[in-house]
């Protein structure tokens, strides 16, 4: 029989009677029979299963008895050989090299001949399993790559008999180089130090076998490198870069290489100097008091020891340790690197500073031990002028919206003011120092401002009015806490509520008809909307009144005389005088707590900033010098202090300056010309001198 299929199941033995092919080559239970036949005196045997087997005989009749005799003969004399030489399995052929990769596995069809027709069963070794393993399954063996390496399998067919044949076939695992996988990055190392880099996570083995590592340096006067299992280390040596370069090596020697540099700095080392100074500009008064910060950073790389600072005084705007030093030691704690600290340093300035003299103050470090830039260890110098305009300015809000109108509460406590810090306009209370900010008024669809604190501190009004185009304003009133809010009028648009010294009743200004042509005039009620009155009357505006603290003048503004000037008139509205008559323009009236002076905002000097005079209108003093407008003065209970609204940084925020009491001197002075002029100089003095 030809090539069977492998693992079949074969005839039976010899002899037994089941149908199909008996081992012997016969059908089992059936007697061979022999085929006659005379073809030129030979005849030839043809046996069912078998070959053909030929012999010479007789002929005529008795030839063909004798020839079936000794055709019988034969036939049984071949199947008794058949079936005591069975035939083993054999290979159909050679079986070409198979080639795995470590960790793959290949499936290897197999062919035998099975002259017998009973079947074969397959099995398989690994001459070296380390390197390669086999399976059998089914007609196939399966080859699975262990290691790089050669191996033999040898497959094995074997019949239900026990009859066997092999065959061998070569399989070839090649051996893979190494392959660089994440890149090794950059070291920077100090003089002295050393960096460590782990390769295990640089290299991969695509076998999985061990790697061994190995490193050079382009110039080990700069770094040298030693190797310990998979960790490299460079040791730093000098200033410089060299470049190192790590071979992975497998077993069989196959490589690969990266490389990353390293740059050697100098051994690390402090640097202090002053990061910032705040403020860098101030206004002082004569006597007055300011504060300062110096902030100290240690921009080195290395700790800094404790070290030695002082004050200095400059007259040229830089500061230098060679400059007069103005304090004593000032010790500077220990540093790590890129710490800071802050130094507070509070000045004052002697009562007989003259106004205008401008002085520059700035701060020292004695350098430090391994410090190496020493250029940088004195601060920004801080410009101060001595003026009798305000100072001590502190901001007290900080936000990227809009905050104005500050109020101050009976007891200087709290501040409230308007902000739309949350979308629309609000009423809001704070602390005097600007902590503690809590909303009064929550409404989305009205936009609320200019809270007045009544006298008691009990009740807060404003104006409020609807986020609707053109909608009018009303004055309204609510306890200081936020309930209970009350709508004081009904008509017209109400702006500007003022409370009476004794709190019974509230000045507005009012627009009644609100048409074109109507025009803003001084209203007064009681404080809870009853007792409507107007105090003024003509063709222009008249707003923003502020009540006197004697109950018995208010003062406004009006633009009567052709443009905004601040007025004071009876509580009847009698006798309106003009205090500040010039062709600029001025607003906002705030009294001081003592009826003394009046607080406004001009822009005479050609931006809108804060001004005090007297109440008669005299002696006019700009408190706020700056660039940007300011507005919206209110007088602390005690006089001290004034808020206001600047946008100095960008947007109107509240501010809060500390105001000295005044008594004017009389001197004189010559002016550029040569000629002696009369002056009224302003300097702090006592409560009695005040005017």
């Amino acid at each position: 029989m030809g090539p069977v299929s492998i693992g079949a199941t074969g005839p039976d033995e010899c002899g037994s009677h089941r149908a199909g092919p008996s081992r012997c080559g016969a059908p089992s239970g059936i007697l061979p029979e022999a085929e006659m036949a005379t073809r030129d005196q030979a005849a030839a045997v043809k046996l069912n299963g078998g070959g053909q087997i030929y012999s010479r005989v007789a002929s005529g009749p008795t030839r063909r008895r004798r020839t079936a005799v000794l055709a019988k003969v034969l036939l049984f004399t071949v199947l008794a050989g058949a079936c005591e030489n069975p035939l083993a399995p054999e290979s159909c052929g050679p079986i070409p090299q198979q080639t795995v990769h470590v960790g793959e596995s290949a499936s290897v069809p197999m062919c035998f001949n099975d002259e017998n027709g009973d079947g074969v069963s397959l099995s398989a070794s690994s001459s070296d399993p380390v390197v390669a393993t086999a399976e059998a399954r089914g007609s196939a063996v399966t080859v699975t790559a262990v290691s790089p390496g050669t191996a033999t399998v040898t497959v094995t067919a074997t019949d239900p008999g026990g009859l066997s044949g092999t065959v061998s076939f070569s399989v070839m695992v090649p051996n893979r180089a190494p392959q660089a996988a994440d890149t090794i990055s950059a070291r920077t190392v100090e003089v002295g130090k050393t960096a460590s880099v782990d390769l295990s996570a640089s290299f991969e083995e695509p076998d999985g076998q061990p790697l061994s590592y190995h490193a050079s340096s382009s110039d080990e006067t700069i770094a040298t490198v030693s190797v310990s299992g998979s960790t490299v280390t460079a040791a730093a040596v000098s200033v410089g870069t060299a470049t190192v370069t790590v071979t992975a090596r497998d077993p069989e020697g196959l490589e690969a290489t990266q490389s990353f540099d390293v740059t050697v700095t100098a051994p690390g080392t402090p640097d202090l100097y002053f990061s910032d100074v705040d403020p860098a500009t101030i206004r002082a008064v004569p006597g007055a008091g300011i504060t300062v910060n110096f902030t100290i950073r240690n921009a080195g790389s290395a700790p800094s020891p404790p070290a030695v600072s002082r004050v200095h005084q400059s007259n040229d705007g830089t500061i230098d340790p060679a400059d007069p030093a103005i304090s004593e030691h000032i010790r500077i704690e220990a540093l790590a690197p890129l710490a800071t600290t802050t130094i507070l340093r509070r000045f004052s300035f002697s009562n007989r500073a003259l106004p205008g003299t401008v002085v520059f103050i700035g701060m020292c470090i004695d350098a430090v031990t391994g410090e190496q830039d020493t250029e940088n260890n004195c601060s920004d110098a801080v410009r101060i002028t001595i003026t009798t305009t305000g100072y001590g300015i502190v901001r007290l809000t900080d936000n990227s919206v809009a905050d104005g109108s500050p109020a101050w509460s009976p007891d200087g406590a709290q501040i409230a003011f308007e902000s739309n810090r949350d979308i629309n306009f609000e009423i809001y209370v704070m602390n005097a120092d600007g902590s503690g900010v809590a909303r009064r008024t929550n409404s989305a669809n009205d936009d609320d401002f200019s809270p007045a604190w009544s006298p008691d501190g009990r009740r807060i009004a404003f104006s409020s009015r609807s986020v609707l185009p053109s909608s009018p304003r009303f004055i309204l009133a609510m306890d200081a806490d936020g309930t209970g809010p009350t709508r004081l009028n009904d008509l017209g648009d109400a702006h500007n509520p003022a409370w009476s010294p004794d709190g019974r009743r509230i000045a507005f200004q009012l627009a009644p008809h609100m048409t074109s042509d109507d025009d803003a005039e001084v209203y007064l009620m009681n404080a809870d909307g009853s007792g409507v009155s107007q105090r003024t009357d003509n063709d222009d505006n008249d707003y923003a009144p502020s009540w006197a603290p004697d109950g018995h003048r208010i003062a406004f503004v009006s633009d009567r005389g052709g443009d905004p000037d601040i007025y004071v008139m009876s509580l009847q509205g009698t006798g309106p005088t003009n205090l500040t008559d010039n062709d600029e323009n001025d607003s906002a009236p705030a009294w001081s707590p003592d009826g003394h002076r009046i607080a406004f905002v001009s822009d005479r000097d050609g931006d809108r900033d804060i001004y005090v005079m007297l109440a008669d209108g005299t002696e006019v003093i700009n408190l706020t010098v700056n660039a940007d407008d300011d507005s919206a003065p209110a007088w602390s209970p005690d006089g001290t202090r004034i808020a206001f609204v600047s946008d100095r940084d960008g947007n109107p925020e509240i501010y809060v300056m500390n105001v000295p009491v005044f008594r004017s001197v009389a001197a004189s002075r010559q002016d550029l010309t040569g000629r002696t002029r009369r002056l009224t100089i302003f300097l702090p003095g006592p409560e009695s001198n005040r005017r």
